[in-house]
């Protein structure tokens, strides 16, 4: 199940704000902070 409805609902949310620009991603199931683990997190990173 997708949270958004379609299955690049995120995408089309992120072009709408920032403007049409190639943009590459991956999936990871959580990210590791210090001395904690962080699960279902999403990071965003800009090169401008």
């Amino acid at each position: 199940p997708n949270m958004f409805g379609d299955a690049d609902g995120e995408m089309g949310m992120i072009q709408n704000t920032l403007g049409d620009f190639p943009l590459i991603g991956f999936y990871a199931g959580g990210e590791v902070s210090f001395n904690r683990l962080y699960t279902y997190t999403g990071v965003l990173t800009l090169f401008l």
